[in-house]
């Protein structure tokens, strides 16, 4: 027994020495390798690049702004620091050519998984130069900072405020598990631009971006995605949609797509996904609307190939290849929309000449369990929700709608399947400038079911309409019926009809629920805090 635990205490000690070694030997500052902010953009690519190979701790210390010239690559096990006051300056190579990404991982260009990466601090100064060439992009990966076939990512504390019109600010494909934290985006083009992968959370962050601030696109135009597949298992919490004058896109567009196996005389246009031999194709055309007959049948391993009929095929995907793909799982949380848009949430498919999501008599998609929960609508937005994919379940909680709807359509495709759609809003203020607010829009006669669970209009002369939907359970009172105040930790409500009342914690946790008839009634003794009581805020 002595001769075990000694071997248990020399094991130990030996564990110890090793991770001592390897942590001193790991902590490498850029700045040794000639890092400097004298320098210009080539010489501090090479001297980050000969930091970060072969991974480990690398810092950049000292505050300044940093020259940099062409792509660099970044390995499996790499944690990347920098210090406040430290900005990298996106800039041209002395030979003329920009990069095709700031930063991208190692094992994209040959879509082999890198992992346990995290970079913090990022500061990119764009100087309006979008992506280059310095090397062929991954066709459908324009990120600034791209990942693709990652797992184990983490990307915090990062700022870039001048995204130009045709590169977005992050862009991650084929992932398992990332978490991006507290950024800040700001430009032209997408903020956060996600492919096919599963498990995500995105917390703390504000864009202010012409086009989408979050792109949730299981599908999306090839030079758009370099992979497709399903995106699913995320959370969305605590963004803001950052008010400006003009904008295009959504504050989250949500795409799905579907396509069929090749057959001879198909038509095909830009975009087009087939599968041929158990991999995806797509046609890589000009985005003119123009329709091609395919003749010839996609064989070829890699890159693209016209086989004779007019249309270049690239090989996009060999690997968990599927006949359609698009979102599901996913809770958007404590979401302020201060922007004023025509949708705030798209759930979509694409159907003109950059990209047709939905290929006709394909088998169709259905994007699956999405929850929206404290979302607060402070613009004037027409669709809080437009949805023209199949979709399953909807539920919205603890938030406010003012003047927006939630509209349903049809792909006006032939083939395309829609089941039953099931709304849920629960605890949800409505507000209004009028005496009425059309909350659903049908046109296109879908099976829409509908349950209200204590919603609440601003004022007693607000009607909410739901024609053409399916009214399970309706209930939307005035704020007016109730009147409540704290004392001693006790919250005391008084109720002017029967009602069913809940109160939530700041987190959303339910600690109080409970059906109450005219008069005053009390909580239970509750810890200090901000609570919510039927969509009022009150503070123990």
């Amino acid at each position: 027994m002595k001769k075990f635990f000694v071997g248990i205490l020399v094991s130990l000690f030996l564990w110890v020495a090793s991770c001592m070694t390897l942590w001193g030997m790991d902590v490498k500052n850029a700045s040794g390798y000639g890092f400097a902010v004298s320098n210009d953009g080539d010489s501090n690519r090479k001297a980050l690049q000969a930091a970060l190979d072969g991974g480990g701790r690398v810092e950049v210390s000292v505050p300044g702004t940093y020259n940099l010239a062409g792509t660099v690559f970044i390995d499996s096990d790499t944690e990347l620091v920098f210090s406040e006051g430290v900005v990298i300056n996106k800039c041209y190579s002395s030979n003329g050519t920009s990069a095709a990404y700031v930063f991208v991982n190692r094992g994209a260009y040959d879509r082999t998984y890198n992992e346990n990466i995290k970079i913090s601090g990022l500061n990119i100064k764009m100087n309006g130069i979008d992506q280059g060439y310095d090397m062929e992009p991954i066709l459908g990966l324009m990120g600034n900072v791209s990942f693709f076939y990652v797992k184990n990512l983490e990307i915090t504390d990062f700022t870039t405020l001048d995204i130009g019109p045709m590169s977005f600010a992050i862009q991650i494909c084929t992932f398992e598990n990332i978490r991006l934290e507290r950024i800040h985006i700001e430009g032209r083009k997408d903020g956060i631009h996600l492919g096919r992968g599963s498990g995500f959370y995105l917390k703390d962050c504000k864009m202010r971006t012409y086009d989408d601030p979050i792109a949730l696109n299981a599908h999306d135009y090839i030079i758009s995605n370099p992979e497709l597949g399903w995106l699913e298992n995320g959370v969305v919490d605590n963004c803001t949609d950052l008010s400006a004058e003009s904008t295009s896109g959504f504050f989250c567009r949500i795409l799905a797509g579907s396509w069929i196996e090749w057959k001879e005389g198909m038509e095909v246009q830009n975009s087009d996904a087939v599968i041929s031999d158990g991999r995806i194709y797509r046609v890589h055309a000009e985005a003119d609307g123009k329709n091609y007959i395919s003749r010839y049948k996609p064989v070829h391993l890699a890159g693209e190939k016209d086989y004779g009929d007019g249309i270049k095929w690239a090989m996009t995907q060999d690997k968990d290849v599927v006949n359609m793909c698009g979102v599901r799982n996913v809770t958007f949380k404590n979401i302020s929309l201060e922007k004023k848009r025509t949708t705030a949430f798209s759930i979509y498919f694409d159907n003109e000449a950059y990209s047709r999501s939905y290929y006709p008599y394909a088998e169709s998609p259905v994007q699956r369990n999405f929850t929206f929960d404290g979302i607060d609508q402070k613009a004037d937005i027409t669709a809080l929700i437009f949805s023209v994919t199949p979709v399953d379940t909807i539920r919205i909680r603890n938030s406010i709608i003012r003047n927006g709807r939630l509209m349903f359509r049809r792909i006006e495709v032939p083939g395309c399947d829609y089941p039953p759609i099931y709304v849920e809003l629960d605890n949800v203020l409505f507000c209004g400038d009028k005496d009425r607010l059309v909350l659903f829009e049908n046109d296109y006669g879908l099976d829409i079911n509908v349950v209200m669970n204590n919603c609440r209009t601003d004022r007693p002369e607000l009607t909410i309409l739901t024609d053409n939907v399916n009214v399970i359970r309706k209930s939307v009172s005035s704020v007016d019926d109730m009147e409540y105040y704290a004392e001693n930790n006790v919250i005391y409500i008084k109720c002017n009809e029967k009602r069913t009342v809940r109160v939530y914690d700041a987190s959303g946790k339910k600690v109080f629920e409970k059906k109450l008839g005219e008069g005053w009634h009390a909580t239970s003794v509750l810890p200090d805090g901000v609570y919510i009581v039927n969509g009022k805020k009150i503070l123990l």
